[in-house]
């Protein structure tokens, strides 16, 4: 890679490995058996390792894409998943084809790292979300055709071979990029048809750490070396499917409702509405693993919203107790109410503001039971991280603030898909669906360490840490993220 002696390099830039649909668990076996040798040397050992990092809910692309560049929760920056639907609006809009994949950036209302970084040059090499960048390296029609044809490790190469097109705009523009973002989307394409146990999603990862390797071993013959931090990371984890239901097709054969999930958009919301009114509801299924179902209310879709019909509610949350597919159901209590059940039970999150800080507890439906104490959200992630559903007390409440979610959300059972076609899924609120690996490596960060806990909406505010622009962070308005760019380096708040 040739960079030209009149190139400015800032003094700190960095770059993000963004591999989607990484099994946290798939990768750390891989890398004890020593076939992941480059994250090994670049990351592990000569990095810091969030031994427990989380991603949002709900656990999927668009979602976590959205949280990752913006420092905030889905139920914030308002992109709800790969489908969503707007009840004051009447939209369902979907980003699955190569015709609607980047109109995310038309819907993302809140500001970009790009953004907070605009005067400086940043570049985005494949990934779609690209609001606010300053030159995108696209190439969507070579990627159509890798998916085409299933070659998707193919695919994920080209992001490195296009290292050599960032040089050339570099030095055009005079100036190195002080963030560049590679997205890597084969790994989570080969986990959906084969499973993160498959011998083809080992082959995907091994290709990605030869990946991280050239590309390291490039700019470490620069005179980038000395300046540039590495960031891998990924949206959300990858769940073995081993059994599999098409919840929307039971729902609709066992409750006698007909739910609408085809893209919606067009005209006015008058004609939306008419053209809703033959169905009960609508569902969103954006990656196997989560449904979210938008009921009818007994005034119709259009007007204030009202409480959905009764007796359908009560039906959809029998069926959660009901089907082994179902982990939890969950739906809205009142404002500051939101209650889960499971077939062993329910309880309630419940959320409050003391002295301007938000504070969540969980209560049980057994007499009240369970450990019911105020807690922050930095409290609940540093207790919880661990858990089988991390996070989740906090990250639940944040969730419905979104006027997108769902009246009733179905997160799945271990091991099961609300897709017949998905040999791997995700979505949920289970480890396998919500611990991503997060590592971060450069010239003046420790090596060989790790932090404990982080959240992937930290990554935005921690990158402007490493590269020294908090100060891009004043006057926004509060954000979910935490910059952890002080315990990344190993030191404390003065």
């Amino acid at each position: 890679m040739d960079i030209g002696e009149h190139v400015q390099i800032p003094d700190r830039c960095a770059i993000v490995f963004f591999v989607d649909g990484v099994d946290r668990a798939r990768l750390r076996s891989l890398l004890a058996e020593g076939k992941l040798p480059n994250i090994q040397r670049r990351f592990i050992e000569g990095g810091v390792s969030v031994e427990n990092a989380v991603a949002s809910l709900p656990s999927v692309t668009y979602a976590n894409c959205s949280a990752a560049l913006t420092g905030l929760f889905p139920g914030h920056h308002n992109i709800m998943g790969n489908n969503w639907f707007d009840r004051r609006t009447l939209e369902l809009v979907s980003y699955g084809s190569i015709d609607t994949y980047q109109e995310v950036n038309e819907h993302l209302a809140v500001p970009t790292i790009y953004d907070l970084l605009g005067d400086w040059f940043t570049v985005n090499i494949a990934h779609h979300h690209q609001r606010g960048v300053s030159e995108t390296i696209d190439n969507k029609w070579e990627f159509a055709t890798c998916w085409m044809t299933g070659r998707f490790r193919r695919g994920d190469r080209f992001v490195a071979t296009a290292l050599e097109e960032v040089a050339a705009l570099a030095n055009r523009k005079g100036e190195w990029p002080i963030l560049l973002m590679t997205y890597y989307p084969g790994v989570d394409e080969i986990g959906h048809r084969y499973g993160p146990r498959s011998r083809r999603y080992e082959e995907a990862l091994i290709n990605i750490d030869g990946i991280v390797g050239r590309v390291t071993e490039a700019i470490h013959a620069t005179p980038l070396a000395d300046r540039m931090h590495y960031v891998l990371t990924t949206d959300h984890g990858m769940v073995e499917c081993e059994q599999a239901v098409n919840l929307v097709e039971l729902i609709e054969q066992k409750q006698n409702i007909n739910l609408r999930t085809r893209p919606l958009i067009g005209g006015s919301i008058e004609d939306r509405a008419r053209r809703l009114n033959r169905y009960a509801g609508v569902a969103t299924d954006t990656a196997g693993r989560v449904l979210m179902i938008h009921l009818k209310g007994e005034q119709g879709w259009q007007g204030p919203r009202v409480r959905p019909h009764e007796a359908v509610v009560v039906s959809l949350l029998a069926l959660g107790e009901e089907l082994p597919s179902i982990e939890l159901t969950v739906m809205r209590h009142g404002p500051n109410q939101i209650g889960y059940q499971s077939r062993s039970g329910g309880g309630e999150v419940q959320r409050r503001t003391a002295n301007g800080i938000k504070e969540y507890r969980h209560v049980t439906q057994v007499d009240g039971d369970g450990d019911d104490s105020w807690r922050s959200s930095e409290q609940w992630l540093t207790r919880s991280a661990a858990d089988a559903c991390p996070d989740f007390v906090p990250q639940l409440f944040e969730m419905f603030d979104s006027p997108r979610v769902g009246d009733i959300v179905y997160f799945a059972a271990d091991g099961w898909c609300f897709s017949t076609d998905h040999d791997g899924g995700h979505g949920g609120c289970a480890s396998t669906d919500m611990h991503i690996p997060m590592h971060f490596a450069g010239a003046d960060l420790p090596r060989g360490t790790s932090i404990p806990a982080a959240r992937l909406v930290d990554l935005m505010p921690t990158l402007l840490g490493l590269l020294n622009e908090s100060d891009r962070l004043e006057g926004l308005p509060m954000l979910d993220g935490v910059d952890r760019s002080l315990d990344i380096r190993g030191r404390k708040k003065d």
